[in-house]
């Protein structure tokens, strides 16, 4: 299937996401998101594991780089290589991977080592 850029998401003639920043150059975009995501893993917010709570965190860590933090996606949308989920399988993919999750191991870590350990995974 071929992804067809919603321009209102991407700066003109780029593949750079629009963000509060204005950032139109892709490495440092990169570099702000990563910062910004550092300073708010700090305060990551915890909850019951479900779908809104993951909506949360998505906001939690992205709200000061673009304005959708935390909304799930109505469009197909790629960033440089990678493509992401399709819209209509988003919600459903999530409460899979929710229903894989072993929670019991998950409440044996503190804050601090479930942030550094997840990381990569947001």
């Amino acid at each position: 299937m071929k992804y067809t850029l919603i321009s209102r998401f991407y700066y003109p003639g780029t593949t750079v996401f629009k963000n509060k920043a204005g950032i139109t150059d892709q490495e440092k975009l990169d570099r702000f998101e990563h910062r910004c995501f550092q300073i708010r893993l700090k305060t990551m917010p915890l909850g019951n594991l479900s779908l809104n709570h993951l909506k949360t965190i998505h906001h939690h860590f992205f709200q000061d780089v673009y304005d959708w933090a935390g909304e799930i996606r109505k469009v197909a949308m790629s960033k440089g290589e990678s493509r992401f989920a399709q819209p209509e399988f988003i919600e459903r993919e999530l409460q899979k991977l929710i229903n894989t999750i072993d929670i019991s191991q998950l409440v044996k870590l503190d804050k601090d080592e479930f942030c550094i350990k997840n990381s990569l995974l947001w």
